[in-house]
């Protein structure tokens, strides 16, 4: 069954945050969908949409096509679409279709999708994809509308959590408990994702693609979540203030959030690398959330047997 367009628009919104390109080279290999959303990317007054297509092959290219919708009128698209099972989606007065480019002059959140409009019609297509905004100075800014202060923003709160650090480290100096290193080590990966993210936003920002630093931001995004669950669990349940031992329990929880973290991160990979486009791309972002979801029930089913107890 194919999903409807809006079903995907909407989870492509709920993850924008996890997409680390604004220059995108997708491939296409003998696809039938009708509908595949390629995109999600907010536009001001002076926004542009660019498409090259290096190779193409579909049975009847007179029907397909890329377009640009609304956000607002993603739904309008879908009720069409459902209303008459023969309607091509390139013929709605709802979107705007266009060949190699098109310059957006109302701002506001846009989708961009591509159509095929023969049934049963295979399609394979290499093509890039280049949504970006122009500056008063006629430069390209390839963040969405909006999100053009994450890096220096991203940067404010990395060295917030530096000076965390330093003043964990001084005033915890003379204290050998375990939790005050793990503490430490929190403050210390989750400052350094911080910094990852800010020059991955910033390099996207600037030329479309991250120049290789997102690949530090997974390593330290990953080991920052496991050390926070590590962390909640342990002081939520008095480890080394209470009881200096965890329970077997306990330590069972904790080799149960771990494997979860890791196919959290994966799948947070998998959808910031790639895009909407990918056939099971709604799936890894089901089992994103699905990890991070089991990840909170249980470190807090664990805390609140431990109130109980106590």
């Amino acid at each position: 069954m194919t999903r409807s367009p809006f079903f995907a628009a909407v989870i492509s919104l709920l993850l924008a945050t996890l997409a680390v390109a604004e220059i995108k080279s997708i491939t296409i290999s003998d696809d039938f969908r009708p509908l595949i959303l390629l995109q999600t990317f907010g536009f001001t007054q002076t926004g542009h949409v660019t498409i090259s297509v290096s190779s193409s092959s579909s049975q009847d290219s007179s029907r397909t096509g890329f377009y640009l919708v609304e956000q607002e009128s993603v739904l309008q698209v879908d009720i069409e679409l459902q209303q008459n099972s023969s309607f091509c989606v390139l013929d709605s007065h709802y979107v705007h279709h266009f060949d190699q480019s098109y310059q957006v002059t109302s701002p506001g959140l846009y989708s961009l999708f591509f159509a095929n409009c023969g049934p049963g019609a295979k399609v394979s297509m290499k093509f890039q994809t280049e949504m970006y905004n122009l500056d008063p100075n006629g430069l390209k800014y390839y963040l969405p509308a909006g999100s053009t202060q994450l890096p220096g923003l991203f940067l404010v709160f990395s060295l917030c959590y530096l000076t965390f650090l330093g003043l964990w480290v001084y005033l915890c100096y003379n204290k050998k408990q375990r939790i005050h290193i793990l503490i430490a080590a929190l403050l210390l990966t989750k400052g350094l994702s911080l910094i990852c993210a800010a020059e991955v936003k910033q390099y996207v920002k600037t030329t479309g693609i991250p120049h290789g630093w997102n690949i530090p931001f997974y390593v330290f995004q990953f080991l920052g979540n496991v050390l926070l669950f590590m962390v909640i669990v342990l002081v939520g349940t008095g480890w080394s203030i209470l009881k200096p031992k965890l329970q077997e329990k306990e330590k069972k929880l904790l080799m149960l959030v771990i494997p979860f973290e890791v196919i959290s991160t994966i799948a947070s990979v998998v959808i910031g690398e790639t895009g909407p486009y990918v056939q099971n791309w709604s799936l890894w972002t089901e089992i994103f959330l699905f990890a991070e979801v089991s990840c909170w029930v249980a470190m807090r089913l664990v805390i609140v047997c431990w109130m109980c107890i106590l």
